[in-house]
């Protein structure tokens, strides 16, 4: 799957970007940029992080 896919929506925003707040009239618009994806909406899965780990781990020791 993270090999496939390696980037998944951002579980605090949900994928917006930013954290959508809601005005004194009811309706929505959106906050601040999201601090934990930086405003992309999307965040690296553990899969892959782990994966790219491995990978310079072993390309670093072989060498």
């Amino acid at each position: 799957m993270c090999a496939l896919s390696p980037f998944g929506t951002c579980r605090r925003c949900d994928g917006h970007g930013t954290r959508l707040r809601t005005t004194r009239t009811g309706r929505i618009r959106p906050g601040k940029p999201c601090r934990r994806c930086h405003g992309r909406g999307r965040r690296v899965r553990l899969g892959h992080r782990a994966l790219t780990t491995t990978r310079t781990l072993h390309r670093n020791g072989t060498r």
